[in-house]
């Protein structure tokens, strides 16, 4: 395949971006060197989810993103349709961080956070899906240490 190379990002308020043919075509890879895609996320605003401001992206498979000292490695803020998220390493949470997802599968997924530390870290820390919003959507054969999500709705 010929993969977009990540990161995608954006501030700007209510873009969509569509895959050309859908998830099975259409690759954002973090080639294992960053996060895959960052969006605009409403923190202070309706809402801290997805809300009306935020940017769409539908028909994705988003892989590879690597994380080291953080959280979202896959995708972190907005709202994600008919996508793939897999194969992602992270920190804090592997896949997904402050989105919402509708119709998606979130497999593979990697939390690297061992709480190793001197002093152990304390929970949500080393999950899969962080603060997030998941409607129809299928979540299988992740890792983590602690738990797969974290106050997702």
């Amino acid at each position: 395949y010929s993969p977009v190379i990540a990161p995608v990002s954006t501030t700007k308020p209510h873009v969509l971006i569509k895959g050309v043919n859908g998830a099975a075509e259409t690759f954002i890879d973090g080639m294992g060197a960053g996060q895959c895609v960052n969006l605009t996320r409403s923190k202070y605003g309706v809402s801290y989810y997805y809300s009306a401001t935020n940017t769409v992206m539908c028909g994705f498979t988003i892989c590879n993103g690597y994380v080291p000292q953080g959280s979202g490695a896959g995708v972190d803020g907005g709202m994600f349709i008919d996508c793939i998220i897999e194969r992602n390493v992270g920190y804090y949470y592997a896949a997904v961080h402050t989105a919402y997802l509708k119709n998606c599968i979130i497999r593979y997924n990697y939390s690297e956070d061992d709480a190793s530390y001197s002093k152990p870290v304390p929970l949500p820390y080393g999950s899969i899906l962080g603060e997030s919003r998941l409607e129809n959507c299928l979540v299988y054969d992740n890792q983590s240490f602690y738990n797969i999500h974290k106050n997702f709705y």
